[in-house]
């Protein structure tokens, strides 16, 4: 497997036609271009339906051999239960995704904005990063500043967890790496500002700097595609390091 998986947060926008997809090409064949590009993609789908084992099975198979799907937790785990008493649904998330098999990259945990670190919060994910499969690599993007704090570092290092580092959202912007992958999730400013070409040779660098084995970096700008922009030009820029 190699290091660095660089995509988009999605692929299917139709505000995309003629700024990503050629205009000629139909929608249904949107998802084969998008991977002539790019080795990963980030789904969001699996945040508002829980998936269904057919639907797993077709994007397995549509996917080139070394495609990763990064697949964004049920909002039920995180956003409903607020990441209490996740063990069922756990199970039956990993249990329903089973079939990306090999194409699988990482699970998303977002929480939501609300979500403050204080000592039951701390807690809670303390018990809730004791449930998920550790043969996984399972990732916290966390939305409220506070979690930014050595004490958490630490027990997600402890508990072989991902924490995210958040790009936009004015959120912090330390890049924080507690295991063997790095995660990144660039979001813009409200999600429709682009990033300029120096901003992204300077996240190159950093990433080429980390001690890690693996990194995995989804943009979630897509107005106007800028995703699909920047995703190419970090993939330009690791390559003129490299």
């Amino acid at each position: 497997m190699k290091k660095y998986h660089i995509g988009t947060s999605g692929w299917d926008y139709r505000h995309w036609r003629g700024r990503f997809y050629p205009e000629h090409i139909r929608k249904k064949d949107w998802f084969d271009y998008y991977c002539k590009h790019f080795d990963t993609v980030e789904i969001n789908y699996s945040f508002y339906h829980w998936p269904k084992r057919d639907t797993i099975k077709k994007w397995y198979e549509r996917a080139p051999a070394e495609f990763k799907y990064t697949l964004k937790a049920p909002r039920t785990i995180t956003h409903i239960k607020r990441f209490k008493d996740p063990e069922g649904d756990l199970d039956e998330f990993y249990s329903l995704t089973a079939g990306l098999g090999d194409k699988t990259g990482c699970f998303l945990f977002q929480a939501p904005p609300s979500f403050e670190c204080n000592e039951r919060n701390l807690e809670r994910i303390g018990i809730f990063l004791d449930h998920p499969d550790r043969r996984s690599k399972n990732v916290v993007e966390f939305r409220h500043s506070s979690w930014w704090d050595e004490r958490v570092y630490r027990m997600f290092e402890e508990k072989g967890a991902v924490f995210c580092t958040v790009a936009g959202l004015s959120m912090p912007d330390d890049v924080v790496v507690t295991g063997d992958t790095a995660y990144f999730r660039f979001h813009g400013q409200n999600y429709s500002t682009v990033y300029t070409e120096d901003e992204i040779a300077a996240y190159a660098q950093q990433m080429e700097d980390l001690n890690c084995r693996f990194v995995f970096a989804y943009f979630n700008n897509d107005l106007n595609a800028y995703a699909t922009h920047n995703a190419a030009g970090l993939e330009k820029a690791l390559q003129n390091i490299g």
